[in-house]
């Protein structure tokens, strides 16, 4: 059985910066891996005209799934990922 979670591409938009997006996105991630989650689908929403929008929201949580010792290798450098060192372990 596949456990997927929808996330909405609105969950950041009432942070203040990316730093604080950035580590909202690593508590979901965070909580997904403890409840042994498979999936996470980004959707859009209507309350989605934040800042940060969904493609923000997807490139940070797979970022998060990658695993450390390959990060480097398959990442660049990229504005959403400005703030990943406050990313939790996984």
């Amino acid at each position: 059985m596949t456990r997927s979670v929808l996330v909405p591409s609105s969950l950041t938009r009432e942070a203040e910066d990316k730093r604080e997006a950035t580590r909202k996105l690593g508590y979901v991630a965070r909580a997904a891996v403890v409840f042994r989650v498979d999936r996470l689908v980004v959707f859009p929403d209507r309350g989605s005209e934040g800042r940060f929008d969904d493609g923000f929201v997807s490139t940070v949580l797979e970022y998060a799934a990658t695993p450390p010792h390959l990060r480097k290798e398959a990442w660049d450098r990229r504005g959403e990922l400005e703030y990943a060192g406050v990313l939790p372990p996984l």
